[in-house]
Order: structure tokens, then C-alpha cells, then sequence
């Protein structure tokens, strides 16, 4: 139970890096474009 919580956590942090990551380049598009 508890390695499930934490993969899920894991999973989260990468989900939320990732779409720091997209809302970046989306930024960065913006700009340039």
C-alpha cells in the first residue's frame, strides 16, 4: 500500500514537471512568434 502512494506521488511530480514544461514552451512560442 505504501509503494503504491509513492509511485503515485512520483508519478504526480513528473505529471506536474511536465506540464511546467509545456506551459514554458508555450510561453517561450508566445513570445518569439
Amino acid at each position: 500500500m505504501q509503494m503504491v502512494g509513492a509511485s503515485r506521488m512520483q508519478y504526480g511530480a513528473e505529471l506536474e514537471l511536465l506540464a511546467a514544461s509545456l506551459i514554458h514552451h508555450l510561453t517561450v512560442f508566445k513570445e518569439t512568434s
